[in-house]
């Protein structure tokens, strides 16, 4: 006996236009399970059923045994910034850039993205990532999305040692014009970067960065990172649960990370770099994610949980 699901489609005045599309000879992938040699059969735009047994009908597409997935949900890229820049002194028009990107992602299958934007330290200087650039992306994310293929939302990311920004982030969850917010910390010497010789050779090369400008973002960060506003970062915690806005931990490299960030309301701990504090969520009642990429390759670029 083969499996079978089916779905209650919800009608539009444009799945009329849509033609009848029956998938065979593919491995469907569905929330249980990986499904063989499946079959799947859309009616005006709407999957009517997922099943191992024998369909015929016209519009027949032989999948050739490929895998069949539902459309992706990105919620961590910053494609964003190569598609504005995509070498060092040459930039594209934001609207431009934006809309030759979303063509991308539909093409690749990513139906969901969430653009993640940083409010980082501004005397880091980071071409994308001060609080200016990052609010005028967002603001024009969202007066263009309209005219976009992929649902599209903002993962607002803020660097823990940058005490700068607070008000500008708030204004920005009260506006609900951002929809995911992590938490993270780059600090040398933990997290990501607990080899600080990893650090200065990862900035260096990524950034264009001279060894000396290399070592003065180090100084500057283990300095914050010891004047960290734990009270400014529970404020704007509350202000996410007040408004229904998700929030994730990016990097947890220790139970005692993860415990302080679960007292925050963080429900997602994004790329553990071990299996402390990959456990630790667990037990804490948090989701995991870790990178996609990674797991295509086998290994993480920095050597952690992959």
């Amino acid at each position: 006996m083969g499996s079978n699901q089916k779905g209650s489609p919800t009608m539009t005045p444009d799945d009329a236009i849509l033609p009848d599309v029956l998938i065979h000879n593919v491995r469907a992938v569905t929330p249980s399970a990986v499904l063989p040699e499946a079959t799947v059969a859309v009616t005006h735009g709407v999957i009517q059923e997922i099943t191992t047994r024998p369909l015929t009908g016209a519009g027949a597409i032989d999948g050739r045994g490929r895998l069949l997935l539902p459309g992706f949900i990105d919620i961590h890229s910053d494609v964003i910034e190569n598609a504005i820049q995509p070498r060092p002194g040459g930039r594209f028009p934001v609207d431009v850039a934006l809309h030759e990107l979303d063509k991308q992602l539909t093409a690749c299958g990513v139906t969901s993205i969430y653009h993640c934007l940083c409010f980082l330290h501004s005397d880091e200087n980071p071409p994308f990532r001060s609080a200016e650039m990052t609010d005028f992306l967002i603001r024009q994310i969202h007066e263009l999305k309209g005219g976009f293929s992929a649902r599209t939302h903002i993962h607002a990311r803020y660097e823990i040692t940058n005490d700068e920004a607070f008000a500008e982030v708030e204004r920005l969850i009260r506006g609900r014009l951002i929809h995911f917010f992590s938490l993270m910390d780059h600090t040398p010497g933990q997290g990501q970067f607990s080899d600080v010789a990893h650090f200065r050779t990862y900035y260096a090369k990524a950034r264009g960065l001279s060894a000396a400008h290399v070592d003065t973002i180090i100084a500057h960060r283990l300095e914050a990172s010891r004047r960290v506003d734990w009270r400014g970062l529970e404020h704007l915690a509350r202000t996410c649960r007040d408004n229904g806005i998700r929030m994730a931990s990016h990097d947890d490299d220790s139970e005692e990370k993860v415990a302080a960030v679960s007292r925050l309301g963080v429900s997602l701990s994004e790329f553990p770099v071990n299996l402390e504090a990959a456990r630790a969520a667990r037990k804490h009642g948090m989701l995991i994610s870790l990178g996609s990429p990674n797991v295509l390759r086998g290994a993480s670029l920095t050597g952690n949980l992959s």
